[in-house]
């Protein structure tokens, strides 16, 4: 007789389960916001820098040092490009983010049902309880697979 041969056993085993991908998606929400966080703090940076180097292109202008101002607009052009790049990262991190919360709360809504499922074992499968299971573990298997668990 194995685990999947008593229903009670078997939502024990499925709640252990979906505790740990709760808490592994927790610490995964978690990272991802410090490195939004981190993304973000780098912008305003580099935002800062172009300031600067944009102040430096117009007083190299003005003192009619074109090779100068030359270098600095290059300068603020490489800043400019590692901003954009920066954002990207930052917007995909947000993306990811989005994602993983989403999952959360459907481990969430999934555990919930087998909590339910455990705590009012009525010896019989419900046929649109199975399919309505059947949805959701499908949905948490797209959702892990575009985070990249």
């Amino acid at each position: 007789m194995g685990i999947f041969d008593n229903p009670n056993l078997e939502s024990r085993y499925l709640l252990k389960q979906l505790q740990t991908q709760e808490q592994h998606t927790q610490r995964l929400i978690a990272n991802l916001q410090r490195q939004e966080k981190s993304f973000q703090n780098q912008i305003i940076a580099i935002a800062k820098d172009v300031k600067i180097w944009n102040n430096r292109i117009k007083e190299a202008k003005a003192a009619k040092r074109i090779e100068s101002a030359r270098t600095a607009a290059d300068k603020e052009a490489a800043l400019r490009r590692e901003g954009a790049r920066l954002w990207r990262q930052m917007e995909d991190t947000k993306k990811r983010l989005m994602e993983a919360q989403k999952l959360l709360v459907k481990i969430y809504q999934k555990r919930q049902q087998v909590k339910a499922k455990a705590d009012n074992f009525p010896g019989s499968n419900n046929v649109q309880q199975e399919f309505e299971q059947l949805e959701i573990d499908s949905e948490l298997e797209q959702l892990k697979r575009n985070i990249g668990l």
